[in-house]
C-alpha cells in the first residue's frame, strides 16, 4: 500500500450468514447454499508529494484514506441428477481488493514555472502521478452456470458459462487534483492549483463474459488394452470490455486473452508417469514491470508453450521402494513474451526470450 518512506494502515471487518440447502428435487438432488458476507474497510495511507532530483527534491508529506461498508450476498444451486449428470449455477456480487501499491497516497509531482500564467487546465502548469489512496475495491454482479457429465470415476465432459456486471473496477486515468499547499519555483503565485494526474481510479461499468469447455477422458474407458493412457483438455473464450474515459474506444481488462486452451496426454501405469502438454493464449493486455518497478500495461502477443514430463516410482517389494524420480522440461519450443505497439504485432516493443528449463528430481519417501 505505501512506498518507501511511507506508512499506514488499513483494519477490516467481515461478517457472513449463511444457510445451506439439501432437499429432494423429484429423482434429484438440490444442495447449496444461501448467505451474505458484510465487508466493513478502513483505510489510511501517509506519505510524500515529491518533485525534482538530487539535491533539487521538493516534497511535503500527503496523508488520505478512505472508509465503506459493502454487502455481498450469494446464492449457489448444485443439482445432482440421474446418470451422473451434474448442474450448477450461481449467483452473487463479488468483491477483489486493489493491490497495496495502487493505494498509496504519494505522487511524484510536476511544476512548469513557463505556464504559471495559464488559466485553462489544459496547459496547467501542475501535473503528476501516483496512487490513490481513497481507491476502492472491484465490485461486480456474477452469474454462473454449468453442466457437467460424469463417466465412472474418471472421465467427464462440462461446459460452463459465465457473467460478470463490473459495477466499479480499477485503471490508470488522468484526474483532476488540487495542487494547494504545494511547493513552486520562484515567487509568483499560479493561476491554476489543479491540474491533472495519473492515478489509479475507480471505473464504473463494464463486462466480463464468456465460456468453457474442459474434459478427461482415460482411454480405458474403450477398452482395457489402453488403460493408463488418456488426454485432458480446455477451451475458454472471455470477452471484456470497459471504457475508462468516456466517449474513448472500450478496451480489454488486463491479463484477459480471447482464446485460452490447453491438452495433455499421458500414460501412468505401474509406477510409469509420462506427460506432454501444450498450452495456449491469444494476444492480451499485459501488465509488465517498467522503468523503476512500476507496472506498465502494453499488449502482448499470444504465445503457444510446450511442455513435458517423465517419472517412475520404484514399486512395492523392490530395493528401492520409496524412491521415485522425475525429470522435467519447460517450454520446449523456446516460446518467447513479447509486446507490441497496436495496431499492428509487427511494430514489437519489448521481445524477452526466455530460454528452455530442464529439471531433474529424486524424491525418497520413508
Amino acid at each position: 500500500m505505501f512506498p518507501p518512506r511511507a506508512g499506514g494502515c488499513a483494519r477490516m471487518c467481515d461478517r457472513y450468514l449463511q444457510l445451506n440447502i439439501d432437499a429432494p428435487l423429484g429423482n434429484s438432488r438440490l444442495t447449496g447454499n444461501v448467505g451474505v458476507q458484510l465487508v466493513n474497510t478502513d483505510q489510511r495511507s501517509d506519505g510524500l508529494a515529491s518533485s525534482g532530483t538530487g539535491t533539487g527534491v521538493q516534497s511535503l508529506p500527503v496523508s488520505d484514506g478512505a472508509s465503506y461498508l459493502y454487502a455481498l450476498p450469494t446464492l449457489n444451486l448444485v443439482v445432482r441428477g440421474e446418470n451422473d449428470f451434474i448442474a450448477r449455477m450461481s449467483l452473487g456480487r463479488q468483491m477483489a481488493r486493489a493491490r497495496m501499491n495502487e493505494m498509496r497516497a504519494s505522487i511524484n509531482f510536476n511544476y512548469n514555472d513557463a505556464q504559471e500564467n495559464c488559466a485553462v487546465l489544459t496547459c496547467s502548469p501542475w501535473s503528476g502521478d501516483g496512487g490513490n489512496a481513497r481507491l476502492r475495491p472491484w465490485i461486480a454482479d456474477s452469474v454462473d452456470v454449468s453442466l457437467e457429465k460424469y463417466f465412472g470415476r474418471e472421465a467427464y465432459v462440462s461446459v460452463a458459462g459465465f457473467y460478470k456486471k463490473l459495477k466499479t473496477y480499477i485503471y490508470e486515468q488522468s484526474v483532476l487534483y488540487d495542487f494547494t499547499g504545494f511547493p513552486i519555483r520562484g515567487t509568483e503565485e499560479p493561476v491554476l492549483r489543479e491540474g491533472f494526474v495519473k492515478i489509479w481510479s475507480n471505473g464504473e461499468g463494464g463486462n466480463i463474459y464468456g465460456f468453457e469447455l474442459t474434459g478427461s477422458l482415460p482411454f480405458s474407458t474403450f477398452t482395457p488394452t489402453l488403460e493408463g493412457f488418456g488426454v485432458q483438455g480446455s477451451y475458454s473464450y472471455t470477452e471484456s470490455k470497459i471504457t475508462p474515459n468516456p466517449g474513448d474506444p472500450s478496451q480489454p481488462l488486463p491479463g484477459l486473452s480471447r482464446h485460452v486452451w490447453n491438452a495433455t496426454g499421458y500414460y501412468e501405469k505401474s509406477g510409469f508417469s509420462v506427460r506432454g502438454s501444450v498450452r495456449h493464449r491469444s494476444s492480451f493486455l499485459a501488465e509488465t514491470r517498467g522503468f523503476g518497478g512500476s507496472l506498465e500495461r502494453r499488449f502482448a502477443k499470444g504465445e503457444t508453450v510446450v511442455d513435458a514430463q517423465i517419472g517412475y516410482d520404484f514399486q512395492p517389494g523392490s530395493a528401492l521402494e520409496g524412491v521415485s524420480l522425475l525429470a522435467q522440461a519447460y517450454n520446449l519450443t523456446n516460446e518467447p513474451f513479447s509486446t507490441y505497439y497496436i495496431p499492428d504485432e509487427r511494430a514489437v516493443r519489448d521481445h524477452e526470450s526466455y530460454g528452455r528449463r530442464f529439471l531433474f528430481g529424486v524424491n525418497y519417501r520413508f
